[in-house]
């Protein structure tokens, strides 16, 4: 940094010193913008904190168009005053002290002939086309500005052509120029070693359009660039980018675009190689099945179900299990005729409360659930009851079987008893109630299903009917318990 400069704001009262010798020698025949150009790029040498930054800036601030203001600087080169430069890919002007010869006259300009040859070789490439002075001039001025040799300058009119055909613009050239400059491509040998490589691309790229269905047309430069980006900047390989395509055909109008965002939600996953895709769709696809069938299961139609397939992963987490017991929850809501979400995962919950940790925990729950359905049914019937086994009836059940150890011979047992005492309401809390009088009472299952039934006199208790009586439900009993 400076140690002395000029103090905020005060350019506008400051001056520019342009020489004489600019006024009386190149301002009559310059065009206006061009020595409007001129004039505000050496304000800005003699200014720099306040300097335009770029081409596109300097445009801006002189109502101009950016070919406009290269056009200038290119005019102003070829003149000897200012050269254009390239650091580390990035132009800017220099402006030189005017030329002049040791009596300090200015020096006589290049000789108008030197191109001569360039230009019969370059004509004969736009044949049948004229090229304009001036465009002929924009060829000279790549090699005045950029320093290409005039065979560089031949490969570079031979590229567009084969581009965009004769009829191409010189903005067009002008811009390649400009680029190949800055990417250091000056030498014929570089730039053939260049276009070697965007040949081969460009038959990668017609290759991937083709397997699109795309078949008609030739890569755009637009899509030369995707294709680039996914190769260089991103690390897919060919093999990989065929693969996605591979998948993508049968999408609807697929094109260049959107294997772009395919592609980008692969690098998002860290997904480079064609194995490593395969895996990570199969493993996606496999998730779409495995929700399908649940939803199956559940009783739901349709596509299987996004949320679902986010909720299989967290529950895997949460509760440790994996799709066969999702899909045995999913049995058991779909068999209720519940079909949310919310029912399968409180089923998860509660068997996990259960301490159900493993698939084969939860089957052989089920199973003594179904053998305690079964059971129930034929206690009904012994009860004379049409109502289908409940949840309720199946934990009563669970209560003799398993806490009180009766067997199904003394519960029916039991049961004959409560429909032999007359007994017309709450049969099933009655019977519980005696089961519960017997196991007070230390009557063993053996004991119970050994002792004879004894049917009621008329008009006479049941003794064995004749136990503390309670005026809770059997929600509360089973409540209780």
């Amino acid at each position: 940094m400076a140690i002395c400069k000029m103090q905020p704001g005060s350019l506008l009262f400051c001056a520019t010193p342009v020489e004489n010798l600019f006024i009386e020698e190149y301002l009559p025949q310059a065009p206006a913008e061009y020595v409007k150009v001129y004039l505000y790029g050496l304000m800005n040498c003699y200014y720099p904190d306040s300097a335009a930054s770029g081409i596109s800036q300097l445009a801006q601030v002189l109502s101009l168009t950016e070919e406009q203001v290269r056009e200038a600087f290119n005019y102003w080169q070829e003149k000897g005053l200012v050269q254009f430069q390239f650091e580390n890919g990035v132009s800017s002007v220099l402006y030189k002290v005017f030329p002049r010869d040791t009596r300090g006259f200015v020096e006589a300009q290049d000789d108008p002939n030197r191109f001569l040859e360039l230009n019969r070789n370059i004509e004969k490439l736009f044949e049948p086309r004229q090229l304009t002075p001036r465009e002929l001039d924009s060829v000279h001025r790549w090699i005045d500005s950029y320093r290409f040799p005039e065979e560089s300058a031949i490969l570079l009119c031979q590229y567009c052509i084969r581009m965009h055909g004769r009829d191409v613009a010189i903005a067009y050239m002008n811009t390649v120029a400009e680029n190949w400059a800055s990417e250091g491509l000056i030498a014929p040998e570089k730039i053939r070693e260049h276009l070697e490589l965007r040949s081969a691309e460009r038959r990668d790229v017609i290759s991937i359009l083709a397997s699109l269905g795309i078949i008609k047309r030739s890569a755009t430069e637009a899509e030369m660039a995707l294709y680039k980006k996914w190769t260089e900047n991103w690390g897919f390989d060919r093999d990989a980018i065929d693969y996605v395509c591979l998948q993508s055909a049968s999408a609807k109008q697929p094109n260049m675009k959107y294997i772009d965002t395919i592609l980008n939600s692969l690098r998002e996953n860290n997904l480079f190689t064609r194995a490593e895709i395969e895996m990570y769709l199969e493993e996606r696809n496999q998730q779409r099945r495995d929700a399908l069938e649940i939803q199956q299961a559940m009783g739901v139609s349709g596509a299987p179900s996004p949320t679902l397939i986010q909720c299989m992963q967290t529950w895997r987490s949460t509760y440790g299990y994996d799709v066969p017991v999702f899909l045995l929850a999913a049995k058991e809501i779909g068999m209720r005729g519940q079909k949310t979400l919310g029912a399968l995962e409180n089923v998860l919950k509660t068997w996990n409360r259960m301490n159900l940790l493993s698939q084969e925990d939860v089957q052989r729950y089920l199973e003594n659930q179904d053998r305690a359905t079964d059971d129930v049914s034929v206690i009904l019937q012994r009860l004379h009851l049409e109502y289908a086994p409940n949840e309720q009836s199946r934990q009563a059940y669970l209560i003799w079987t398993n806490n009180w150890n009766f067997s199904m011979d003394a519960i029916l047992r039991a049961a004959d008893e409560v429909v032999n005492s007359g007994i017309q309401y709450n049969r099933m809390q009655a019977l519980h109630r005696l089961l519960q009088d017997w196991y007070n009472r230390g009557i063993t299952g053996t004991e119970a299903s050994v002792a004879p039934p004894q049917a009621p006199a008329t008009g006479e208790q049941n003794e064995s009917l004749n136990y503390s009586q309670r005026s809770d439900s059997m929600d509360d009993v089973l409540m209780d318990l």
